[in-house]
C-alpha cells in the first residue's frame, strides 16, 4: 500500500459523519488492543489509525474494513493526474476493465450517482494511465463533449458527425443539475476522408438542386392556381 492509500483509508475510516459513521472509534481501539497498542481510548480515531500503520498493521486494518474504503472516480483521475472524462472514456471504450460500484453523493443541485473503485485501483505509476490513453486515442481518435437538453436533439448531430468520422463509442449522462444531458463520443477519422467529403459535398448539391426544383414547382403551382382564380370571377 502506497502513502497515498494509507491516507485515504486513514482518512475515510476516521471520518464521523453521525448516524452514517463507518466505524466507531470504540471498533478502532479493540482492534488497536487485539494488536497489542494499548492506546487510551480519548485518542482520536485519526491519530489511532496513525499507530496502527506504523507499528505495520496497516494491511491487516484495511482487510478487515475494505468493504467501507472506496475511491471516487474523479479522486482516481486526479491521483493520475487525468480528468474524469479521461478516465470514464478509457472505460467507456472497454480500455479499463475494472470492478466498480454507483454511489449517490450530495451536491449543489441534489444527489448524484458516481463510480466508485477499491483503492487497489491506484496501485500503478502515476504515469500509467496517461500512457494508456495516449496509446488508445492516437490513432486519429478524438473526444467530443456534446450538451443538449434531451437526448433526441443528439440524433442529427450524429447523423452528420457520422458523414465524416467513424464514431467509436457514445456515452450520455444525465447532468447533475437535472437541465440536460451530456453525451461524450470518441470519433476517428474515416480513411478515405476526401472521398467521403466528395460524396457529402455531391450529395449536398444533389438535394439543393432538388429543393430548387421543387421550390419552382411550388411557384407554377401557385401561378396556375391564382390563373384559375381570376378566371373562376
Amino acid at each position: 500500500m502506497n502513502q497515498y492509500q494509507m491516507d485515504w483509508v486513514r482518512d475515510e475510516l476516521s471520518k464521523n459523519k453521525g448516524s452514517d459513521t463507518v466505524i466507531s472509534k470504540d471498533t478502532i481501539h479493540g482492534f488497536c488492543i487485539d494488536k497489542g497498542l494499548d492506546l487510551p481510548k480519548r485518542l482520536a480515531k485519526h491519530k489511532m489509525i496513525s499507530e496502527l500503520f506504523d507499528a505495520g498493521f496497516g494491511d491487516e486494518f484495511y482487510q478487515e474494513f475494505h468493504e467501507y474504503v472506496m475511491i471516487p472516480v474523479w479522486e482516481v483521475a486526479k491521483y493520475y493526474r487525468f480528468s474524469t472524462y479521461q478516465f470514464n472514456a478509457l472505460m467507456d471504450v472497454g480500455a479499463i476493465d475494472l470492478e466498480y460500484r454507483l454511489e449517490t453523493f450530495k451536491g449543489r443541485n441534489g444527489n448524484y450517482e458516481a463510480k466508485v473503485f477499491d483503492i487497489s485501483i491506484l496501485d500503478f505509476e502515476r504515469d500509467h494511465y496517461e500512457g494508456l490513453y495516449a496509446r488508445v486515442f492516437s490513432d486519429n481518435k478524438y473526444s467530443l463533449r456534446v450538451g443538449v437538453e434531451r437526448l433526441e436533439e443528439l440524433d442529427p448531430f450524429i447523423e452528420e458527425i457520422s458523414k465524416l468520422f467513424e464514431i467509436n463509442s457514445i456515452s450520455n449522462y444525465e447532468r447533475r443539475d437535472k437541465k440536460g444531458y451530456m453525451s461524450y463520443m470518441v470519433i476517428k477519422k474515416i480513411e478515405n476522408i476526401e472521398e467521403c467529403l466528395n460524396k457529402y459535398v455531391y450529395e449536398s448539391n444533389r438535394l439543393r438542386v432538388i429543393l430548387q426544383n421543387k421550390e419552382d414547382e411550388i411557384c407554377e403551382l401557385k401561378t396556375l392556381i391564382n390563373d384559375m382564380k381570376r378566371k373562376a370571377d
